[in-house]
């Protein structure tokens, strides 16, 4: 990235850290020039918080993620933070060097009401001090905003980037599913983001101290190739539900909201049911993730609203419907300990990297421990940067950086990447 301006920085400057990557701009011959580190350095000695809410059952589950944490960060300092019921057995496994203790949930799940048992002062209470990595080792995401609130130079979850843009390590959701009997795919409340006051494992419930605003959206789910009906669960609870005020939209969409694909408005009879609480759509994309949202305006008074989750009907076709097949929890969290080890660590051991021909490495300065891999040419012109770009960008990097550049190509490329080295 350069400009003809050789003031520093002639475009917008990048985030010092973002995504998986930290970036700095330094001064190029013709302009400013922006270098995005993909890899982070691979140091002894780093501070990493691993937050692990779950009830004993999910605790027991993520136990090879822990383990795999463990063996991966072995010369690091772990901070385990997990529920208090279950600090003893993480202590007396050894999973972390250091074990807090702070209760997400209640410890009897049939108590949840879906709100945070301690405070999040609380919380910020038991996380304090600064981490070089945050891991929120649960595959459900109601707690994966709690890496907001934690000082950490890298954060890493499961989930979608656009819904969780402080992530810098993401490992997408997985929600593949395969047919079985039945028409039907039943999407839970919990499944959904919610802006309703009161939540529990059955329904959600808003009295309109919420309103003029989305009140529930999510999931972002595959569904089957099909014609499909989304019914909404909805109940206003009211003394004359058929003459309330109170406007509630429905609609179904996908491309993270950007493209409606249904859309209606609801209204009651008397005993508070709802009317035109389903919404019709063909989805022609197996790739795509879909978003069900609930909209309110008005504020009627002595009303509530409930929603208890939206169930997914195929019309006609076959009477197969699509159940969740994706990986086990466990599987998923044990995926997330390796991406992040691999993200936080040397992609290339020094064994590999000892074969090289030797010609083909340029070190500036003394010899260094970062490299940078560069494959110049693709047999295709159309491609192919320029190998007088190369050049300069090499010098640059030589002169700038305390590097090592290892040229990649294949044997009908050398004589070209000998010109480079020349």
């Amino acid at each position: 990235m350069t400009s003809q301006d050789a003031s520093l920085p002639a475009f917008s400057v990048p985030p010092a850290r973002a995504g998986n990557h930290s970036a700095e701009v330094v001064a190029g011959p013709r302009g400013p020039v922006a270098f995005y580190h993909f890899i982070y350095e691979a140091r002894r000695g780093r501070r990493l918080l691993v937050l692990k809410l779950d009830h004993y059952g999910d605790f027991l589950i993520g136990l090879p993620a822990l383990k795999k944490l463990r063996e991966t960060f072995a010369a690091d300092h772990i901070t385990l933070v997990c529920g208090s019921w279950n600090a003893e057995l993480a202590r007396r496994l050894d999973l972390a060097d250091e074990v807090r203790t702070y209760d997400f949930f209640p410890e009897n799940a049939a108590f949840w009401t879906g709100r945070p048992y301690e405070g999040l002062r609380r919380f910020c209470e038991v996380c304090r001090g600064q981490f070089d990595i945050a891991i929120d080792l649960r595959a459900d995401e109601d707690t994966r905003f709690l890496l907001e609130h934690v000082d950490a130079g890298t954060r890493c979850g499961i989930g979608l980037r656009a819904r969780y843009p402080f992530l810098d390590i993401v490992l997408p959701p997985q929600f593949e599913q395969r047919e079985s009997e039945g028409r039907w795919i039943s999407i839970g409340p919990d499944r959904f983001e919610s802006r309703m006051p009161s939540r529990t494992p059955f329904f959600h419930e808003n009295d309109f101290s919420v309103t003029n605003t989305h009140l529930v959206y999510g999931p972002y789910i595959l569904l089957p190739q099909a014609s499909l009906r989304a019914h909404f669960g909805l109940r206003l609870v009211s003394s004359f539900p058929q003459l309330s005020r109170v406007k509630i939209v429905i609609d179904a969409t996908r491309a993270s909201g950007d493209e409606a694909v249904a859309t209606g408005r609801v209204s009651w009879d008397h005993s508070g049911e709802p009317r035109g609480a389903t919404l019709d759509f063909t989805n022609d994309d197996p790739a795509a993730l879909y978003e069900f949202r609930i909209h309110a305006r008005g504020r009627p008074i002595r009303s509530r609203l409930r929603f208890f989750g939206v169930r997914i009907e195929q019309i006609g076709g076959s009477t197969a419907r699509f159940k969740r097949a994706e990986l086990h929890i466990g599987e998923q969290l044990s995926q997330l300990a390796d991406l992040i080890g691999q993200r936080m660590g040397s992609l290339y051991s020094p064994e590999l990297l000892a074969r090289r021909p030797a010609s083909f490495e340029m070190t500036g300065g003394e010899a260094s421990a970062n490299r940078i891999v560069v494959s110049p040419l693709s047999n295709s012109e159309l491609r192919d940067w320029g190998m007088a770009n190369y050049r300069r960008l090499i010098s640059l990097l030589l002169d700038r950086t305390d590097c090592r550049i290892v040229l990649v190509g294949s044997a009908a490329q050398r004589r070209q990447l000998d010109r480079l080295i020349e």
